[in-house]
């Protein structure tokens, strides 16, 4: 059965992929099921957008909220990676998984 895989850079292969490898077994736990990382993701990812549009609403200090919105929108694709490696790693794929997290991408 063939599988499909993705277009990626070479930055992507050689340098961001084994980083995320690496940063996935450090600290996330076997026994923690990959779709509480791509629900921790998706809450990232809204959590930047409600920055950035706060900041958007507010011309007080926004330097703030521009940081705390690349703060969650970094950790939503740390995450966003992580979580698909995490499933494989420890065989816990599936068809939900695959939903929440293109869902998630959206």
């Amino acid at each position: 059965q063939e599988q499909h895989r993705a277009t990626t850079s070479h930055l992507y292969d050689c340098v961001l992929s084994p980083f995320y490898n690496w940063l996935t077994e450090l600290l996330f736990p076997k026994w923690l099921h990959p779709n509480a990382i791509t629900t921790t993701a998706a809450v990232s990812c809204t959590t930047a957008i409600f920055y950035y549009e706060l900041q958007q609403e507010q011309q007080q200090q926004p330097q703030q909220q521009i940081q705390a919105a690349f703060v969650f929108w970094t950790l939503y694709h740390m995450l966003d990676n992580m979580d698909g490696k995490h499933a494989r790693r420890t065989q816990q794929t599936s068809n939900l998984g695959a939903f929440l997290d293109h869902a998630t991408d959206g």
